[in-house]
């Protein structure tokens, strides 16, 4: 099989690295694979000096018809049997230039959509796609339903991590810089704060924490130390325990200082890179039930599920953590050993290279 994957690298190293490196081991496993990506960025390198092609371009817009020329001409000249998107204008520029030629195009969604939107008309739901790989069943369930044709036929598998990437990074950051005390329980949320990530309710939960409990949130995310959310900080009876730290590049020394991991998700969720990266480092998770979590996490075996939108059930389950360390020790064990074998590097790229094995003999 002959495979051309397209790819974003601009992204920090952290986000994209569970798709680079499936790349890079589809290729150490002896598939004849080609990357396509933008110009210049720190991954290119590694992918040339494992032995990779590396055609350095990128689509200005979802319909541009340059990029759409010349990934055609690409795909006749070199004879590639799958073209591989894992981004939205890679999708749509594909649809159009594997369009008449015998390449099977695949897409990759992480996250659902609404089939009023009609950005996705040029991207997955269109039958110039042939098959579309969806992050979690959540993600497929969601999909499935609204797309208008046969094709594209969808297809589940989870990215992968590998724990070792963590275990290099041994780091505890000194939260007392941020105003933490150093006896002070500390429970952690990384997110882009947005409606959909609950923010709010997280917040609010600190409301119906006692005020003796030395209880404390570190909240890292863009838009997290935002006029919004420092309002919302002083409004809550224990404000001195909020502690909001806005975006922060290097996160897992801060995973390390934290005792427990909040993913308070109020709408659908795929697979939180930051909750992967919480569970790889052992600790104990809370999650709502937002799809994509309650699939990383088993309920009293690897952490434990609460309803969305409620912020007396995050408080409770933050106190309970808090007062059973035993609990918080086993689920941080198991969370991490979860992740190790149904999430893990390996598993990815062997149903990688399954999945494009199946198509192909579908193919003829």
């Amino acid at each position: 099989m002959r495979i051309l994957a397209s790819v974003f690298t601009h992204e920090s190293v952290t986000t994209i690295r569970s798709i680079t490196e499936m790349l890079l081991g589809l290729h150490a496993r002896g598939v004849d694979i080609e990357i396509i990506t933008n110009p210049n960025t720190p991954y290119n390198s590694k992918f040339k000096e494992a032995g990779i092609i590396v055609h350095e371009f990128f689509p200005k817009k979802k319909i541009d018809f340059s990029a759409i020329s010349r990934l055609r001409q690409l795909l006749k000249d070199d004879e590639f049997d799958i073209f591989q998107s894992f981004h939205n204008k890679w999708m749509a520029t594909g649809n159009f230039a594997c369009a008449g030629l015998p390449v099977l195009h695949v897409g990759y969604k992480g996250i659902g959509f609404q089939w009023h939107d009609p950005t996705y008309m040029l991207t997955m739901n269109t039958p110039l796609m042939d098959y579309l790989i969806c992050l979690s069943d959540t993600v497929e369930q969601n999909i499935k339903p609204q797309l208008f044709f046969q094709k594209p036929k969808t297809v589940q598998i989870y990215k992968g991590q590998n724990v070792a990437w963590f275990d290099e990074i041994q780091e505890v950051r000194n939260l007392s810089e941020f105003g933490v005390p150093e006896n002070a329980f500390v429970v952690m949320n990384i997110s882009v704060v947005r409606k959909v990530k609950g923010v709010e309710y997280l917040l609010d939960a600190w409301n119906h924490i006692p005020t003796e409990l030395p209880i404390h949130l570190v909240q890292i995310g863009d838009n997290s130390d935002s006029k919004k959310f420092k309002e919302l900080k002083d409004r809550n009876k224990n404000v001195s325990k909020i502690h909001l730290l806005g975006k922060q590049d290097h996160v897992v020394p801060f995973l390390r200082a934290a005792d427990m991991y909040v993913l308070p998700t109020i709408g659908l969720e795929g697979l939180s890179r930051a909750l992967q990266e919480a569970m790889s480092v052992s600790l104990p998770v809370l999650v709502t039930k937002s799809g994509g979590p309650e699939e990383l996490v088993i309920h009293g075996e690897s952490g434990e599920h609460i309803p969305r939108k409620n912020s007396t059930a995050i408080a409770e389950g933050i106190i309970d953590y808090y007062h059973h360390p035993e609990k918080r020790e086993q689920y941080g064990k198991a969370a991490r050993k979860r992740i190790e074998t149904t999430f893990s590097l390996e598993r990815y790229v062997d149903e990688m290279i399954e999945f494009y094995r199946q198509i192909l003999m579908r193919k003829g």
